[in-house]
């Protein structure tokens, strides 16, 4: 058994070695490791994230990391590895900016606590040696508490991993009630199942400078037992036990209690000291760039739940059968659904009551279906008018407000929304960013807005950039670098910067012959779009003749869905039955009417997800339903 050590920089030959194994597989072409942290809330996942990428150094440890700044280099990454391509890693690197750069404000600026995770995402960063990059690495940061509901987000990212770092609170693990028995349970099940992926393991004891030394020897000694008459196919299994802190690596606590009570505020950066912390997170990634030795070498991402965006055309088996199947149906709507959540691998949706004085956001579990309120916001003095609200999602930001407007309602989806003026009407807008806005005026004129404070301030424009309508549709191109505006006749796409800088102007090279009368309009970012006519017809497609769907139900407040990031659509028909359609190899295809969803009533409003997986309908007697597609 191996007897407990604590790690540190005292061995220098490690390093040195490494270094070494750094500069040559930067000559390789850079690869993605998916690495998850795993831990119950509070045991310093984020905060761990943070210090290593403050204090990891090229010079002293072989390696750095930093959050990516060049969406180009990962364009570049995908074309050279196309089954990167469904991961979304340009939106997931826009995420990861946002995010860490208000937590590291906190970690390292103003030497607070950043609050502890609330919500499953991900972090995508940049692995560089002294010869250059080494390759992204996917951090799965599960959210808090996640493995205490054996969610299926954890499973998915865990199963996947090139190397896996787990997080252990000492104090947590030696507590004699049942969540401490639990506990345990939890921390051996992840070490086998680590030894069945035959995935390179880092044990962090955490908070070591706060816990008891005669408890963390214990912990360490019991961890030890498990892992070191582990094997996988005949091999002694890779692993490491490291005890770490974010603050010192001095010695742990005395302390009667057992637990020191937290700093209230974290010492100045440069007074921190986390050498074992460092050491583990380089151990991690030396372990996982051997364990991938193959830079085409995707087997484990398909895996991790960020889910797949498909661009393109969608392939039907032969004897599939298209089909939208309503997984639950039930009483008690938070009020009609308005857009999604733009979050890979999720389902999270984000609804507005009745009254317009508030904006609900739910989840729904893709593997046992079950819905979750996840939080409940106000919006400041919104009221019904003549055209309906909309809304659409942004991080953690939404824009809501009609698509005629000279107002946005804007918030946090945790704090809330209120109203912020624009420095002119437009008819249509979509965010780009969480403080970007993009919109068309009537005379076809196309404007960036960027959120100053409390207002919009005009941040770039091109005067007669479309034509003058009545109708104009407006989407975020799915890789995020531009839009496109639909003037009623034609497409015509803009790439955007992110200060909302507009760029060179393309044209849509295969478009859709438009019908002569309408009375709605959309698009999608892959340029698809759908017209309802004056006569209730609807019609889909992306180039040449339109596809005829027939008839929508004309009493129906909401009579269809289009999918942001697929070619898909939802729509009810004359019958009263929901539809399921898509572009296939041979042109459109729809569920049968057998295989299409009979609903109690008519929507108040539909939805896909951002993946165009589950599909969210709320009506205006209170039912709210949701489902998914099947045969495609």
């Amino acid at each position: 058994m191996s007897e407990p050590s604590t790690p540190s920089l005292s061995s220098l030959p490690f390093f040195e070695s490494i270094r070494d194994e750094f500069k040559a597989q930067s000559k390789r072409f850079p690869r993605l490791l998916n690495i998850p942290t795993w831990g119950y809330q509070g045991s310093g996942k984020t905060c761990s994230i943070l210090t290593a990428i403050h204090f990891c150094d090229i010079a002293k440890h072989g390696v750095s990391l930093a959050v990516p700044n060049s969406s180009k280099k990962i364009r570049a990454l995908e074309e050279n590895n196309p089954a990167y391509k469904v991961l979304g890693l340009v939106p997931l690197a826009e995420t990861t900016r946002t995010v860490l750069s208000e937590h590291n404000e906190l970690f390292v600026s103003q030497c607070r606590w950043p609050p502890g995770t609330d919500a499953p995402s991900s972090y995508l960063l940049e692995a560089r040696s002294v010869s250059g990059k080494l390759g992204y690495i996917l951090l799965p940061d599960i959210m808090g508490g996640s493995y205490e509901k054996s969610d299926s987000v954890a499973n998915n990212a865990l199963e996947a991993s090139d190397a896996v770092m787990l997080l252990v609170d000492p104090y947590r693990y030696q507590v004699q009630d049942h969540q401490g028995k639990n506990y345990r349970d939890h921390v051996v099940s992840m070490i086998h199942e680590s030894v069945e992926n035959d995935t390179p393991l880092c044990v962090m004891l955490t908070k070591y400078d706060a816990c008891e030394s005669g408890i963390v020897d214990d912990v360490h000694k019991q961890l030890a037992f498990y892992l070191d008459g582990q094997e996988s196919d005949g091999d002694r299994f890779e692993y490491e036990i490291f005890r770490v802190s974010v603050i010192s690596d001095t010695g742990a606590a005395d302390s009667s209690q057992g637990q020191a009570k937290p700093l209230e505020r974290l010492p100045p950066i440069a007074e921190r000291s986390p050498d074992s912390l460092v050491r583990a997170w380089v151990w991690t990634l030396h372990q996982a760039l051997t364990k991938s030795e193959d830079a085409s070498d995707v087997r484990s991402l398909p895996q991790v739940d960020l889910g797949t965006v498909t661009n393109g055309v969608v392939p039907l088996e032969a004897s599939a059968v298209p089909e939208f199947r309503l997984a639950r149906e039930k009483r008690g709507a938070p009020g009609r659904v308005l857009c999604s959540i733009p979050v890979t691998g999720e389902s999270r949706f984000v609804c507005v009551s009745d009254d317009l004085s508030r904006l609900i956001e739910v989840s729904v579990d893709r593997r046992t279906h079950e819905q979750v309120v996840e939080s409940t916001v106000t919006i400041n003095g919104m009221a019904p008018g003549e055209e309906r609200v909309t809304a659409a999602a942004f991080g953690r930001n939404v824009f809501c407000g009609p698509q005629h407007t000279e107002i946005l309602w804007l918030g946090s989806r945790f704090q809330g929304l209120s109203p912020v003026e624009l420095p002119l009407k437009v008819s249509a807008w979509v965010p780009v960013s969480e403080t970007i806005l993009v919109g068309v005026a009537s005379d076809g004129s196309l404007y960036s807005f960027g959120l100053n404070r409390d207002k919009w301030d005009v941040k770039d424009y091109a005067k007669g950039f479309v034509g003058e309508s009545e109708h104009f549709a407006c989407a975020m191109l799915v890789d995020q670098t531009g839009v496109l505006v639909h003037d009623g006749s034609s497409f015509v796409g803009i790439k955007v910067d992110a200060h909302g800088r507009l760029g060179h102007r393309f044209r849509v090279a295969k478009e859709m012959e438009m019908p002569d009368t309408y009375v709605e309009l959309a698009v999608n970012g892959s340029g698809y779009v759908l017209v309802e006519q004056t006569n209730d017809r609807l019609y889909f497609g992306d180039e040449g003749a339109p596809f005829d769907l027939g008839k929508v139900h004309a009493e129906a407040p909401c009579t269809f869905a289009l999918s942001e990031t697929r070619p898909m659509l939802l729509w009810v028909d004359e019958e009263g039955m929901l539809r399921l359609g898509v572009v296939g190899g041979s042109g459109v295809k729809i569920s049968p009417e057998w295989s299409s969803a009979e609903l109690s009533g008519l929507p108040s409003g539909m939805c896909w997800d951002y993946d165009g997986e589950f599909a969210m309908v709320t009506f205006d007697n209170g039912q709210w339903a949701w489902g998914r597609h099947y045969g495609l």
